[in-house]
């Protein structure tokens, strides 16, 4: 469920300074695996076009997982912020996927 991760990473806005690179892959990590439920359980629904930008923006994160765990807090910050803006459209009681728009990665 999103609201859980959600609060994960409102905590983890709080403390960055205090987060370690390997909190920070394990936090990253978390969220990936919480858009891949997202992406099977909500998305598996609708067509392959309409959900191509959720899976190029997980695998584009996997991929560069170890670059965003290295950004200074501040960027690091944005990041986890996009995400949690991200997952608070699934985490609505009925979200409808259709009316996502795409990210911009």
């Amino acid at each position: 469920m999103p609201s859980r991760i959600t609060a994960e990473i409102r905590q983890a806005q709080n403390g960055l300074q205090w987060m370690n690179y390997d909190e920070r892959v394990e936090l990253v990590s978390r969220i990936l695996t919480e858009l891949r439920d997202i992406r099977k359980d909500v998305l598996g629904r609708i067509r392959v076009d309409k959900r191509i930008w959720l899976d190029t923006l997980i695998a584009r994160v996997s991929s560069e997982l170890i670059q965003i765990a290295a950004m200074d807090d501040m960027e690091f910050k944005l990041v986890l912020i996009e995400f949690e803006k991200l997952l608070g459209v699934f985490d609505a009681p009925n979200p409808d996927p259709h009316q996502l728009s795409p990210t911009i990665q």
